[in-house]
């Protein structure tokens, strides 16, 4: 063999283990984080990423490699005049999951600074529905989430999870907001003191986000991939909930049918039930 021919061998061999590690995966642990957020972590859990994949800073609120299109709009603000408000159903002597809830004057509920501090809603919501919350974190620099359902499945929205840096859908095929096809990653989630209006969007094959009017991610599922860290679950898997590591106001919480029926699970004055 000749010493240039050798050299082409060595060169093809090479390129031929560069094009194989480009394709591997790679099994990686979960950083060490500061954030309560890692509290939900099962011990033994070691997500599956590829080469490339994980946290992301897009240019612009963006939805985590997923392709805005011309109708990532939210509704209308006249859509929302036959929504049903949520948040009067709420008593936290009988509603509240974890952490220590009160009422505030202006009607809205407002968490403490528990670890997984959630309340569940006394409501069933139809098979399709938009929901729209307006919050405030009021102190920290965890996160704000919204425990959502759908057939029966339980899973959650986060805004501001591991270090004030994530917007995403958890869990996705056992994948928490971080490291999964939704994950929304920025520098700053959120401000403490503003007021923000997030609104989701549960339809039978996909979810959407979308923050102050801006697109932020989607993601197409049929719900076989969704679940929840039991740190988040509710008691009843059907029912809506409001969540936070973080003292925060929700300032209001409204639900907009779009298709089948909603119930509230207990009589609720001034509350009828949703319409198809």
């Amino acid at each position: 063999m000749t010493k240039s021919s050798g050299m082409t061998e060595l060169a093809v061999f090479c390129t031929a283990l560069l094009l194989i590690g480009a394709v591997t995966v790679v099994r990686l642990p979960l950083k060490a984080s500061s954030s309560p957020r890692m509290a939900g972590v099962p011990a033994d859990y070691t997500p599956v990423m590829l080469p490339g994949e994980g946290l992301r800073l897009p240019a612009r609120p963006g939805s985590g490699g997923v392709e805005e299109t011309g109708d990532e709009q939210p509704k209308p603000a006249d859509a929302w005049k036959r929504a049903i408000n949520l948040l009067p159903a709420l008593d936290p002597k009988q509603d509240t999951v974890n952490g220590n809830w009160t009422v505030r004057k202006d009607g809205g509920v407002a968490s403490d600074k528990t670890r997984f501090s959630r309340i569940e809603i006394p409501y069933h919501p139809p098979e399709e529905y938009d929901l729209r919350v307006t919050f405030t974190r009021v102190s920290g620099d965890a996160d704000v989430n919204l425990v959502l359902a759908h057939a029966g499945k339980q899973f959650l929205w986060e805004m501001g999870g591991w270090d004030n840096k994530v917007f995403g859908f958890e869990l996705i095929d056992d994948r928490p907001a971080n490291q999964n096809g939704s994950t929304v990653s920025v520098e700053k989630a959120l401000q403490n003191d503003k007021k923000y209006t997030v609104i989701i969007e549960v339809r039978k094959d996909s979810l959407k986000a979308f923050l102050d009017g801006k697109f932020l991610t989607k993601h197409t599922t049929n719900y076989g991939d969704m679940g929840i860290f039991s740190g988040w679950k509710l008691r009843d898997k059907q029912a809506l909930g409001l969540a936070s590591h973080s003292p925060s106001i929700f300032h209001g919480a409204e639900l907009l049918p779009v298709s089948g029926q909603g119930s509230f699970t207990r009589a609720v004055k001034g509350q009828a039930p949703a319409e198809e």
